[in-house]
């Protein structure tokens, strides 16, 4: 998301995934959305804890993204103004203190799936997992 924003607040349009942190930042006037699926990773090659269902990443489709890119070069108005909105955004309205509402909010729902999922593993046990994350 770091990079993202930079090419934002430098007025550079962005093609991003329609889903994922990202989203948070850009839509269709700051840049071009590409279509995206989620599709599990092998969890020998992660690093990190699993999300409250597997591990995963976001892979975008392929023609959707040749598709943003030919069109973000054939079309040098549309990528101007959308270079432009890229960088209203980030120097007016996606300041440190949104990104930080933004983060706790995906947190909090992730920590409420992540309850549900472990709830739900040990109904009517009394080994539930506890509260969400707050």
């Amino acid at each position: 998301l770091q990079t993202v924003l930079e090419a934002m607040a430098a007025g550079l349009p962005v093609a991003t995934l329609e889903q994922g942190p990202c989203r948070d930042a850009c839509d269709e006037r700051t840049g071009w959305l590409v279509a995206c699926r989620e599709i599990g990773v092998d969890p020998t090659d992660v690093a990190v804890a699993p999300t409250g269902h597997g591990f995963w990443q976001l892979e975008p489709d392929r023609m959707a993204l040749g598709r943003a890119l030919v069109e973000a070069v054939d079309r040098p108005q549309e990528r101007l103004l959308k270079g432009l909105a890229a960088c209203d955004r980030v120097t007016t309205r996606y300041r440190a203190e949104d990104a930080a509402a933004t983060a706790a909010a995906r947190l909090d729902e992730l920590g409420r799936r992540w309850g549900r999922v472990a709830g739900a593993a040990h109904a009517g046990t009394g080994q539930g997992r506890g509260a969400p994350i707050r």
